[in-house]
């Protein structure tokens, strides 16, 4: 074949040359000592959290499953780790702040205990939080006036005016949990 894909020959389509045997081999090998390096570089356990990502999340999505964070880091947090999920956001209603796919971590802990609460931490007005209204998932401002409503709004106002539910209307909202740290990736 002196070393010419028929492919490429008869079609044009693929690489010209057909690595040798020598060159495939070498290529396996530093695959394997590659894979080998990074498997034995473990993280130290007591130093780091695993977070992994709320299941609302399309996995087919996912860069990874979860993701290390120093766990003296997280402490500063006030959260225990285990009430910790990564997600995205899901629209541009907290832009120019959080953008639409921005990585966010969200604190659990006390999620489905705010609603229909008339002692609602008052350090938890205005914060951010992923929600659902009718399932449908929001990353939005939420305050708690009384036991019997709430008010959700974005920082984008001007596509995404202020919201309030009250009373029966509560049942179609969730709160899924408040936004304590958010990634943005750079584009250029």
């Amino acid at each position: 074949s002196m070393g010419v894909s028929s492919d490429w020959l008869l079609n044009g389509v693929g690489e010209m040359s057909v690595p040798t045997d020598e060159e495939l081999a070498a290529v396996s090998e530093t695959v394997k000592a590659t894979r080998e390096f990074w498997s034995s570089q473990r993280l130290h356990d007591a130093d780091y959290g695993l977070l992994s990502f709320y299941q609302g999340e399309r996995q087919d999505e996912l860069i990874a499953s979860d993701l290390a964070f120093k766990l003296s880091w997280i402490e500063k947090l006030g959260v225990e780790p285990e009430h910790l999920k990564l997600t995205h956001a899901p629209d541009d209603r907290m832009e120019p702040i959080i953008a639409e796919g921005d990585l966010i971590m969200l604190d659990t802990s006390n999620a489905k205990n705010l609603l229909g609460r008339d002692d609602v931490d008052p350090d938890l007005e205005g914060q951010t939080f992923m929600i659902t209204v009718d399932e449908d998932p929001r990353l939005q401002r939420v305050e708690f006036p009384n036991d019997h409503s709430i008010v959700i709004y974005s920082e984008n106002a001007r596509n995404y005016p202020p919201e309030v539910y009250s009373d029966g209307e509560l049942d179609i909202v969730r709160i899924v949990g408040r936004v304590v740290w958010w990634s943005h990736t750079v584009e250029s």
